[in-house]
């Protein structure tokens, strides 16, 4: 049972729709073809809504023994043995996922451990501010278990669970993570001076705007409609008249008057 429930983990997804989705879609896609997406989307501890996700697992690699569970005009004795068999192996992915994330937690901490320069030989104040951060997660979630933390604070939804990979990435991100208020000042900036230089193609000077617009765009909530168009008019101010007459003629809505106001959207 245990092999079984081990080979629906790491393998994909057989939903219908999600082998069509990673067929067509354009991004890397490997991890999916290795792994479940219950550890892909959650690889550090169980999410939320783990039994509903188990449930889903079960209902596409044992549709049969589902649909025997599920039946209710059938014969109770073989759903009632059915719906046992389910149980078993829902706990059987269950245990196994939480060995798993135990694991994936520790191999992260031993991986950070030969990252961080220094760490191996207890010469790190970063790893040392980890590791005491660690130490007083597993402190704290003893003494709450045995009952000693009168006059103290309740410990949060998250402290509450076991030490993992999740809460050393919330620790580095809260403590070393530098918010830079000024950041999107920053990449506006470089936006609105970019250059087009000489023998740089009509192609890769558009798609140079990509990368600046998602680096600029996880810097605030939203990019104003104001700021496309000026950014797009950036584009369209380095590009030749020529150029603008071939796009014109390739795609009879991009006008060279469009081009030139900024009225449209670079992914078109």
């Amino acid at each position: 049972m245990g092999n079984k429930s081990l080979k629906y983990l790491f393998q994909p997804d057989q939903h219908e729709d999600t082998r069509k989705e990673q067929h067509n879609t354009k991004s890397n896609v490997q991890g999916l073809l290795l792994y479940h997406p219950i550890l892909l989307n959650s690889p550090w501890e169980a999410p939320e809504d783990i039994d509903a996700l188990i449930g889903q697992l079960l209902s596409t690699t044992e549709p049969i023994l589902m649909a025997r569970a599920e039946k209710e005009d059938g014969e109770a004795r073989d759903r009632d043995h059915a719906r046992q068999q389910m149980a078993v192996l829902h706990l059987s992915v269950k245990n196994i996922l939480e060995r798993i994330y135990k694991l994936t937690s520790n191999c992260f901490h031993v991986l950070l451990r030969n990252l961080i320069p220094h760490a191996q030989h207890g010469l790190s104040n970063l790893f040392t501010h980890i590791k005491g951060a660690r130490t007083d997660h597993i402190i704290a979630l003893r003494a709450h278990h045995a009952k000693k933390r009168e006059g103290l604070p309740d410990l949060t939804e998250d402290e509450l669970k076991p030490h993992s990979a999740k809460h050393t990435l919330a620790f580095i991100e809260d403590e070393y993570v530098e918010k830079d208020d000024d950041a999107s000042h920053y990449t506006w900036g470089e936006i609105l001076t970019a250059t087009r230089m000489p023998k740089i193609s009509l192609f890769t000077w558009v798609d140079s705007f990509t990368l600046l617009s998602l680096r600029y765009g996880e810097t605030i909530d939203r990019i104003s409609h104001g700021r496309q168009t000026k950014m797009n008019k950036v584009i369209a101010r380095q590009i030749t008249d020529d150029e603008k007459q071939t796009i014109a003629t390739l795609q009879p809505a991009f006008t060279a008057i469009k081009i030139q106001d900024g009225d449209y959207v670079v992914t078109e």
